[in-house]
């Protein structure tokens, strides 16, 4: 009888810590580059490129997404500012990206805009998946215009559920965006 209450004593000691966890979770979203240690230097594309800032195109742009027990994970900054630092990262990948003002006087150049349209986060097991859809309109200086959506999923195990791990998700998903939006911006740029 002694280890039947020890048991339900111990189990209440773990509902009460499960009712106070925090009700959502505020992440500190900051970009960077999630590269294999021995990642090359990319060469230089000789691609001059004119970034406006991101627009935010989600229908929910309060929440990331959902924690493991269902919270919401919710970002300190906009996420448009955590994209907008993400493509200056086009630079390591050998485009020469320089981002302009909103509204800039015209500019002789390639131009690239880019809509936030969804940035998630979801779980399958032990295993967090970031979702990003970005939609680009590419306008080179000859004034041909190459529209694209990319779609890309990042994973990552949760070993902790903490935020880190949430913010290393969703920069994994970024650094795979960012390489299939710099190969189509090498190709396009030459046309």
């Amino acid at each position: 009888m002694q280890f039947s209450s020890m048991l339900t004593a111990a189990c209440c000691i773990l509902f009460s810590f499960a009712a106070q966890a925090k009700d959502e979770s505020f992440i500190d979203l900051h970009y960077q580059a999630e590269t294999a240690p021995n990642e090359k230097p990319y060469a230089q594309s000789g691609c001059t490129l004119f970034i406006k800032a991101p627009l935010d195109t989600r229908r929910n742009q309060e929440t990331l997404g959902t924690t493991f027990r269902d919270n919401p994970i919710i970002s300190k900054e906009p996420a448009t500012l955590w994209l907008l630092a993400a493509l200056k990262d086009l630079k390591r990948l050998g485009i020469n990206a320089t981002l302009i003002e909103p509204n800039p006087a015209p500019l002789n150049g390639n131009m690239l805009t880019t809509e936030l349209d969804k940035l998630y986060l979801w779980y399958h097991s032990m295993n967090m998946y970031g979702t990003m859809v970005v939609n680009t309109s590419f306008q080179t200086s000859s004034g041909n215009v190459f529209k694209h959506s990319y779609r890309v999923i990042g994973t990552k195990s949760n070993w902790a559920n903490t935020d880190g791990e949430y913010v290393t998700t969703f920069n994994i998903t970024a650094t795979r965006f960012l390489n299939q939006l710099a190969a189509d911006l090498q190709r396009e740029c030459k046309t």
